[in-house]
């Protein structure tokens, strides 16, 4: 099985109980008190909004009267080079270290028990709508529990997980979302650097190495180029067009102009 699946559950108890085991990951909920996981010998109790995970291989039987949730995720679909989820990737993986230990109970804090129940609350709403879109929202659902378990069990603070970290020319490509967003507002290097979470130096210098231009540079031509298309478009006087993008003066708007595109802005008003 690849990609995931959830169903709701109503488990009753069963005398002879037989452990079964999967070529997916099993993540159980359990929405009410009741019943109990059985892994080889070892019997728990549930409680109220217990989350276990039962990685692929790893024999186990839910048993019991009780509610619950079950959201199989199959082994290749959250993969680090096939999705770029890497994160997702190392929560569970840290998820079956603690099973190869025989920890299946993923240790939530009493607000993060919440914040899952609420989770599965909308795996179960989203099961029982059914039809377009079902799928695309388990797997949204399915990546906000990992994320869920990762802030929840500190795994980033305390060292569990080798967690990928944004490489410098990715901060930079971040940082570049950002102006293209952002340019028609007041935007210094420091704010930029900070987004980026990096020194002003360093920030400057692979920002020039990664865009092939300066800082000023770069800001001015995603300010100019906003500048063409109002000034296309005729519909502001020319005077409210340089703060509209950004520009902190009319003389530093005719000066990017000069610099960058190498032309007047008059040049971009259509004739009458």
């Amino acid at each position: 099985m690849n990609g995931i699946i959830y169903f709701d559950i109503l488990m009753k108890w069963q005398e002879c109980p037989e452990q079964h085991r999967h070529e997916f990951h099993e993540f159980f909920f359990n929405y009410e008190e009741g019943g109990e996981q059985l892994t080889g010998p070892d019997r728990r109790p549930m409680r109220k909004h217990d989350l276990y995970c039962f990685p692929a291989g790893h024999e186990h039987i839910g048993n019991g009267d009780c509610h619950g949730g079950v959201l199989y995720v199959g082994v290749e679909t959250v993969l680090p080079r096939a999705t770029n989820e890497n994160e997702a990737a190392a929560v569970l993986d840290w998820l079956r270290g603690r099973a190869g230990k025989g920890q299946y109970l993923v240790p939530l804090s009493s607000s993060g028990r919440a914040a899952m129940a609420e989770l599965f609350s909308k795996f179960l709403e989203e099961f029982r709508r059914g039809g377009y879109g079902t799928t695309l929202a388990w797997r949204i659902l399915t990546l906000q529990m990992l994320l869920h378990i990762l802030r929840d069990c500190n795994l980033e603070r305390i060292g569990k997980l080798d967690l990928p970290r944004l490489n410098a020319d990715e901060r930079i490509r971040h940082a570049c979302l950002y102006l293209g967003e952002n340019y028609t507002r007041s935007i210094t290097v420091e704010t930029a650097a900070r987004i980026a979470g990096m020194s002003r130096s360093h920030f400057l210098t692979v920002f020039r190495r990664v865009t092939g231009s300066t800082f000023t540079e770069y800001l001015n031509r995603l300010r100019c180029r906003h500048a063409i298309e109002l000034l296309r478009r005729n519909e502001f006087p020319l005077d409210k067009i340089a703060p509209a993008c950004g520009f902190s003066s009319v003389s530093n708007y005719y000066r990017a102009f000069r610099t960058e595109i190498k032309r007047r802005p008059g040049d971009y008003r259509p004739l009458n």
